[in-house]
Formats: C-alpha cells, structure tokens, sequence
C-alpha cells in the first residue's frame, strides 16, 4: 500500500502594541507591529494592512515606516490616514527552534477622547513559489484622554495718578481652562508697548 505525509506549511505570525497606550488628545503614540517566522527560510514580498477603528489614524505629518523589517523603510506613510497598507518586507528565517522576527513601528493618534481597538491583517508572503497568509494580529488597546482649551480675559482694577503726570495700573487677568486636561506652569507675556510707549512693569 502506498502512503505519504503531508505536513503543514508554517505561517508567518504578528502581534502589535501600542507605547504609550495612554495619551492626551492629540498626542503620538508608537505602534509597533513584531512579525515572526518560524519556517527555516526567509519569508520574501511580505506584507499587511490595517485599517484603523474610527478617530484613530496616523499623526498630521509625512511618515516613512521604522524597524528593524527588511524594507519597512521603503514604506511613505501619508499624514493623518485612516489606514495603512506596508508592503516589501523581508522576514528573516527560524534558527532551529527560534522563529525569526523583526518590527515594524510608525505615530498614530487621536484627536477624540476615548478607547481603541485595534487588529491587524494576517501577514501575507512567499516562502519560494508558495505563498502563504497568517492569521490577523492580537487586539491592541489605546486610551485617549482629553485636551485643554484656554481663554484669556483682562482688565483693568485700579489706575492711580502719579504728581508727575504719569499713572500706576493694575492689571488683572483671568484664565479659564474648559477643556479636560490640566495645564501647568503656564506664563502669560503682554506687550503694552503699542499702547503706553512709556510703560513699565
């Protein structure tokens, strides 16, 4: 009787994480993506997407794609996208029972105070001619805490006149913050040149 053994093919794996996983509104976070291969030879033309969940993209500038990933800097990452697609990485091979891994990382944020979810597309390449697909990535969590929004307002409390002619003012100012995020050491600078050309603090 003939008989053969099929094996299973090995498939690439992803994981990702967010540093900081907490941020104020608006803020970066890192998120950085750890592909890994447990087959003895390279995994070529890699690749994955990931669409991210609404209010959640990429920051308000340019980015080229970070790592340690063959090819990850080969990826430009347009300003504020809603998701992204990285593609030409190399993923290097297992050593005995040590799948190879390398990272991928790039800025996202969030201008929306909330929680985030977050998974990855399963990892797509070819080992050789076959090509293969893993499964999608773990769900990262972010928190995103609020901003501060301040106002300024100021008058003036008492003017008193001096025997040579001049005057002494006090001045008072108000600042509300009606956001959700506390602001510290804040310092206000007033130029009163343009209105007294001779004032002095």
């Amino acid at each position: 009787n003939a008989s053969a053994t099929v094996g299973v093919l090995p498939v690439p794996t992803i994981s990702k994480v967010f540093s900081p996983a907490s941020i104020n509104a608006f803020a970066p976070s890192t998120m950085t993506l750890v592909i890994s291969n447990p087959k003895d030879i390279a995994l070529t033309s890699a690749s994955f997407t990931d669409t991210f969940p609404t209010d959640l993209k990429t920051i308000a500038t340019s980015q080229t794609a970070s790592g340690s990933c063959v090819g990850a800097n080969t990826n430009t990452i347009a300003a504020n996208s809603t998701s992204i697609n990285i593609s030409g990485l190399t993923i290097p091979a297992a050593v005995g029972a040590v799948a190879g891994t390398c990272t991928i990382s790039i800025q996202v944020t969030s201008g929306v105070v909330g929680g985030y979810d977050n998974t990855t597309s399963g990892v797509t390449g070819d080992y050789g001619l076959t090509s293969v697909t893993g499964s999608p990535s773990n769900v990262a969590h972010i928190d995103v805490s609020g901003f501060s929004q301040l106002g300024i307002a100021k008058k003036f409390v008492q003017v008193i006149p001096n025997s040579d002619g001049s005057y002494d003012m006090q001045m008072q100012f108000t600042i509300k913050n009606t956001g959700s995020f506390t602001e510290n050491n804040l310092q206000i600078f007033d130029d009163l040149s343009n209105t007294f050309s001779s004032a002095t603090s």
